[in-house]
């Protein structure tokens, strides 16, 4: 029986926790519904986005993880707010996990 520390698939590749290379996309909608007060109202923007990112998640040591990805997005103003409907965004995370 092979541990979860030991998995490896037919190339000899280390995919314990789920470690492995990735590309992904996702969406976000953000809507203008929650915002409280009048003073900063205008400075929310209903928008919605999409972004695709190319990433790595690693085990380190035995219960530790850490992922990194990297990647770009376009968001759509969906009410006209600004003179620009398009925004271009980086989208990058870095992530530290333990597994209890």
């Amino acid at each position: 029986m092979v541990s979860q520390h030991q998995a490896q698939t037919g190339k000899g590749r280390n995919i314990a926790n789920n470690a492995a290379d990735y590309v992904s996309f996702k969406t976000t909608y953000q809507p203008d519904w929650f915002a409280i007060g009048s003073d900063h109202k205008e400075d929310i923007i209903a928008a919605l986005a999409i972004a695709a990112n190319a990433g790595m998640r690693r085990e380190i040591w035995n219960e530790f993880t850490f992922e990194l990805a990297a990647g770009a997005g376009l968001a759509c103003d969906l009410k006209n707010q600004n003179e620009d409907n398009v925004f271009f965004f980086p989208d990058y995370h870095f992530r530290l996990g333990y597994r209890f």
